[in-house]
């Protein structure tokens, strides 16, 4: 950190002497003079001083065991094809600070300076319109689809596993990451230095469009994978969403976790990851404001069913994210919380698909998932039983 000051300082400074120079043609020489020795005593002691007795910390990408690894990797990348890689865990533990996990992309972004591999990562103030979705599917790692989406949005084709000392679940949680990764994508694994394990993943893209988005930064009217925002016409809005698990004929009060498959049966492409409001974030988090207009979201409805009959009007409605954009013909199936409401008695639940500000879907061709569900008591002890429901062919 202190070593980024001296560049931080010495830009100060610089700027600086700009202005030294022109307050010099405002207020002449001799006057200049004095300024200038003040500004000069007012640095050294404020910036220099302190920065003589600040310890200089050994940087923990370039400790010995660690350089191991990256000679190692820079050694294997000309070897065997090139590609980006990306190191893991994203947000971990350094030595000294086994406590509070923290980003470890500058460790990662300072090693490659050893071996030069490009890196879909990188911890930086501006953040481009996929870094939401990108650490999101970073996140559901090992997960298969994750796994998948990963690739064809960055076309990383390399992970390096940290040691275990980094995970924030330790050993144990790196080799539960290292045998998912294994079975869900064809490639090799091998040990470059002790308790360093570089994976290479030899799928190939399959979303073309998502990496030419990435590469050429936002557009307006487009989703950060490249999907049009433009509202989608009711003939081409038809969709198919499905309960696979976790919901049977009875649920309890609050959320409830479930598999949910969806298709886009449509010849529209559906825009699902939102644009970020601004890209500009100091501290360092990712944005939390985004642009929903145009994308195509879950829509969990309830209505209290009276007389065998439901209510005219749903008594709750909300919108839940999907996962990624969706080609026409293509499925997803994320796992969804449901909010199962608080008041006991019979319910009919729906799951559908509606463009924010654009197609409803609600013309033929659609098919959305509709439910009775009895609500118990929230201390009922009864189990809900569990029904799946057939994916969507």
């Amino acid at each position: 950190m202190h070593r980024f000051s001296v560049l931080a300082d010495f830009g100060l400074l610089l700027l600086l002497a700009v202005a030294l120079e022109a307050l010099r043609e405002w207020i002449g020489d001799r006057l200049a003079r004095l300024a200038t020795l003040a500004v000069l005593v007012v640095a050294l002691c404020s910036r220099g001083m302190p920065f003589l007795h600040s310890p200089m910390h050994e940087v923990a990408a370039l400790t010995p065991d660690s350089r191991a690894a990256y000679d190692a990797v820079a050694a294997a990348w000309p070897r065997e094809g090139g590609g980006a890689l990306l190191e893991l865990p994203i947000r971990g533990l350094l030595p000294g600070s086994e406590v509070t996990p923290q980003t470890l992309e500058p460790d990662a972004m300072l090693a490659s300076t050893l071996h030069w591999w490009p890196t879909p990562a990188g911890h930086l103030s501006y953040h481009p319109p996929l870094r939401a979705f990108f650490m999101r599917t970073v996140g559901a790692l090992p997960d298969p689809h994750a796994l998948a989406d990963l690739i064809d949005a960055t076309h990383v084709r390399w992970l390096l596993l940290r040691p275990g000392p980094s995970w924030p679940a330790g050993e144990g949680e790196r080799e539960r990451m290292r045998a998912g990764l294994l079975a869900s994508a064809a490639g090799t694994s091998r040990e470059v230095a002790p308790g360093w394990t570089l994976l290479r993943l030899d799928r190939a893209p399959q979303h073309p469009a998502w990496f030419a988005a990435a590469r050429g930064g936002q557009r307006a009217g487009f989703s950060p994978l490249g999907s049009a925002l433009e509202p989608i016409p009711e003939e081409a809005a038809r969709a198919t969403v499905r309960i696979e698990a976790g919901l049977g004929s009875t649920a309890r009060p609050g959320p409830l976790p479930v598999s949910v498959a969806v298709r886009n049966d449509g010849d529209r492409a559906w825009a699902v990851v939102p644009t970020p409001a601004t890209p500009l974030t100091l501290d360092g988090r990712l944005p939390n404001l985004v642009r929903r207009d145009g994308t195509v979201m879950l829509r969990e409805r309830w209505w209290r069913i009276r007389d065998g009959a439901p209510a005219d009007a749903p008594l709750a409605e909300r919108y839940l994210a999907l996962r990624r954009d969706l080609d026409p013909g293509e499925a997803t199936r994320p796992v969804v919380d449901l909010r199962v409401p608080a008041e006991p008695g019979e319910f009919l639940l729906e799951i559908g698909v509606e463009q924010r500000g654009g197609a409803r879907f609600t013309g033929a061709g659609n098919a959305f998932e509709r439910r009775r569900v009895t609500v118990l008591e929230a201390g009922d002890g009864a189990a809900p039983a569990t029904e799946a429901s057939a994916p969507p062919p």
